[in-house]
């Protein structure tokens, strides 16, 4: 592999690919959930550290208004709408530590991971979205090699009676 091609895999953390498969693709939260990294050298990596990053992410969309004001008193109103998140939940879990993967070599890691009893389900409305998304990723010298943030769907048992409306 030539001196550029090192190069670009350090900047675009192209050196690997990674990726994260569930052994089930919906969970309801009673039983731990399991997932696989896969790690396949494109080049030679001297990896510091496997992990995975979890999050419970709340998306919504929020209609603001902005007033302008020139300088001879003209106000001016627009309207646009922004996208804002908000975490309800972030960890990470180390997989493996101080690693080598030669060129061609793949490597897998088994995760488990138990949801918060206090878990929120998926869910895809209009202007509202709440998933639990996982990324791996291969903690490297350049940019990291990662997964890409992969949802997982979380359905829940509502439990409930016609009191608590």
């Amino acid at each position: 592999m030539g001196l550029f091609s090192k190069i670009k895999n350090y900047i675009t953390g192209g050196a690997a690919s990674v990726s994260v498969v569930f052994e089930s693709p919906m969970v309801d939260g009673s039983a731990p959930i399991r997932l696989f990294v896969t790690a396949i050298a494109k080049d030679d990596c001297k990896i510091k550290k496997v992990y995975l990053n979890i999050r419970a992410r709340e998306t919504y969309i929020k209609t603001v208004t902005y007033t302008e004001t020139d300088g001879d008193g003209n106000s001016r109103t627009s309207t646009r709408d922004e996208t804002r998140f908000e975490d309800h939940f972030q960890k990470e879990m180390i997989l493996a530590t101080d690693l080598e993967l030669k060129k061609g070599a793949e490597d897998k890691w088994l995760a488990e991971f138990e949801l918060p009893e206090d878990t929120k389900a998926t869910y895809h409305g209009k202007s509202v979205f709440f998933k639990w998304e996982f990324q791996a990723g291969l903690d490297m010298p350049g940019n990291d090699p990662d997964s890409g943030w992969v949802e997982l769907l979380v359905s829940k048992a509502m439990n409930y009676t016609m009191n608590d409306l």
